[in-house]
């Protein structure tokens, strides 16, 4: 797993660079070649900032909420937090594709602010928040999660994951696996240049259709960057409202009307993929892309698993007509019969002329489709592309013709008449800006390494958690307590249950209208475990999340919870091998709410 963290940092810029680029020079700055730099950056140092803003109607959320008889105030405190979110990276360093570090903090609202510090190799990525009593670690390999997936199969089911897709021809293989990688590294470094040349191809091609930008400047200047004053080319623009739009038409035009420019395009393509034959057909790409539906290999998050395919005589299927069915299904979509085609194969010639033609056809249909939008609907399409809308940029260009500083926003708010007509209830716009620095560009950058402790907590763990011990993962008055608590509830739970008459394991009721619920059920929904005292001879129930301990014994009324006796409204009851508890007095045993729903379903709820 590569995580491509440079191109994560830089997507705004490249997105709204390829917008300013409306010509190929603009006051002898040559935007192509900046775009190209752009998506030849290896390494680089910098800052990084990213903010949005989402504008509330407080007023109309309230009164909805009201109308359903919630607290307004409760929602509007968590909306507040969450429609304004701001990342802030004080320092990045990107040593390559795979090795990173960032320090920075992450604020919710106004005020909220949790402090980070991210590091990664090709294998590993460690994570320090502010509050946190440990690091956190993910494994990149996927083998902690391939380790966490077979545990889980193997306490809860009986079985490991392994066994359980073996039993479908599905198997890991690591030799395989080795093959994988072994021939990926051979031929993964001359398929990636051809790819970069074709990326290169596709880039001036689209550069050089990109129509012009009316409010498009370029001003000389010098600014401070890392201490150093940086000789600039300033580029700043905007695009406003249905000016988008009309920009995109032309770009649409250019493109569908320039049959010849799209021939001569996949022809240089077609050349370079042939020049690289090699390459691309001994790299079995459906190692790495494809399922195990569609190839002979998958990677996943879980690691990499081996598909071995089927032989259609040898699956167990009563009714041989559903193998005949499913061939032929197949062959249907693949556009094949069972028997061999005796269609000649189509020359490299005919295949480019056809991908030309199938490409020229969809752009002439989106051009339609525009046409057609603005005739039928063209006062809705102003109203939803309205004056509000604004697209700023404003980039720093260094004279190596490296993008050294950025600015980028986009501003919208919903026309009133349209919210209206749609119901576009609880929110009127909003804002998103990014700004960046970046230095020692290309580089010589040297990430700090992450470390693992003892204590270091598995992110792949975390969904095997109950929300009460995520909670005790953090310093209980830190902000990200109160955000996952307070806000998220995190910590919720919720056990439900409902009269099966036909069941013997499920809640019943008794003479006297009781519930009585399987004891096991709850606790270990909860979190809790359940154990035999044999000096006793009674059951004991641990409530983890609250550190409660409930002796029963079956037959009896008689309980101890947390060492004081007491008496429940019904005794014990053992039916089938199962514990039957007074559902009411568990609740409250546990600090939990109990309840019936409107469709006769018995909820037990609380938050810890």
């Amino acid at each position: 797993m590569n995580l491509k963290l440079k191109k994560v940092l830089s997507v705004f810029m490249i997105l709204s660079m390829i917008i300013a680029a409306g010509c190929q020079a603009v006051d002898g700055l040559n935007l192509n070649q900046v775009i190209k730099n752009m998506t030849k950056v290896k390494s680089a140092e910098g800052t990084y900032e990213f903010e949005f803003k989402l504008a509330l109607n407080e007023e109309e959320i309230a009164e909805q909420v009201e109308l359903e008889g919630e607290d307004a105030e409760e929602l509007l405190s968590q909306l507040r937090n969450f429609s304004q979110i701001k990342l802030a990276v004080d320092h990045y360093k990107v040593q390559d594709e795979t090795h990173a570090s960032m320090k920075g903090t992450l604020t919710f609202g106004e005020h909220n602010a949790i402090g980070f510090d991210l590091r990664m190799t090709d294998k590993l990525m460690v994570i320090k928040l502010d509050g946190a009593k440990q690091p956190f670690s993910i494994d990149l390999t996927g083998e902690r999660q391939r380790l966490l997936t077979n545990h889980y199969y193997e306490t809860e089911l009986g079985f490991s994951y392994e066994e359980l897709y073996a039993d479908e021809e599905y198997y890991i293989d690591e030799e395989l696996y080795g093959d994988a990688e072994a021939e990926y590294a051979a031929y993964g470094e001359e398929m990636i240049a051809a790819i970069q040349q074709i990326s290169e191809l596709v880039t001036d091609y689209s550069i050089g259709h990109l129509p012009n930008i009316e409010r498009l400047k370029v001003e000389h200047t010098t600014e401070m960057i890392r201490g150093e004053q940086v000789a600039l080319f300033n580029l700043q623009g905007e695009l406003k409202g249905m000016e988008l739009w009309n920009w995109a038409k032309k770009l649409v035009n250019a493109l569908a009307n320039d049959r010849e420019g799209l021939e001569k395009l996949f022809n240089e393509i077609f050349t370079i993929v042939s020049e690289h034959e090699d390459s691309f057909a001994n790299l079995d790409l459906s190692m790495i892309s494809q399922g195990f539906y569609t190839g002979n290999y998958e990677y996943t998050a879980a690691g990499p698993y081996a598909y071995v395919e089927e032989d259609y005589e040898e699956l167990d299927f009563e009714n041989e007509d559903i193998i005949d069915e499913f061939i032929s299904m197949e062959n249907e979509e693949a556009g094949t019969d069972s028997d061999e085609s005796t269609e000649p194969e189509m020359t490299p010639e005919e295949i480019q002329a056809q991908v030309v033609e199938e490409l020229i056809n969809a752009l002439q249909e989106l051009k339609r489709s525009m046409n057609e939008l603005e005739q039928e609907d063209g006062d809705t399409l102003k109203q939803v592309l309205n004056d509000s809308l604004s697209i700023k940029f404003n980039y720093g260009i260094d004279m190596s013709l490296d993008v050294r500083k950025q600015g980028f926003s986009i501003e919208y708010r919903v026309d009133p008449a349209l919210k209206e007509e749609q119901e576009l209830y609880g929110f009127d716009g909003f804002t998103i800006t990014t700004n960046s620095q970046m230095w020692n560009v290309n580089g010589e950058v040297k990430a700090l390494e992450p470390v693992t402790t003892l204590s270091t907590v598995s992110i792949e763990s975390l969904p095997y958690l109950q929300g009460y011990e995520v909670i005790r993962l953090f310093e209980e008055d830190a902000l990200i307590s109160n955000i996952l608590r307070n806000q998220l509830h995190i910590t919720e739970q919720t056990y439900w249950s409902f009269v099966d008459e036909e069941s013997d394991y499920g809640m019943y009721l008794t003479n006297n209208k009781l519930a009585m619920i399987p004891a096991r059920e709850i606790i270990e929904e909860f979190g809790g475990k359940v154990s035999y005292d044999k000096v006793k001879n009674s059951i004991v129930l641990y409530d983890d999340a609250t550190n409660t301990t409930i002796e029963i014994q079956t037959g009896s009324r008689d309980v101890i919870v947390n060492g004081v006796e007491a008496q429940w409204a019904a005794p014990v009851q053992a039916r089938n091998g199962i514990t039957f508890i007074p559902a009411r007095d568990m609740a409250n045993a546990l600090g939990a709410d109990i309840s019936w729903s409107n469709s006769g379903y018995l909820e037990i709820t609380r938050e810890p």
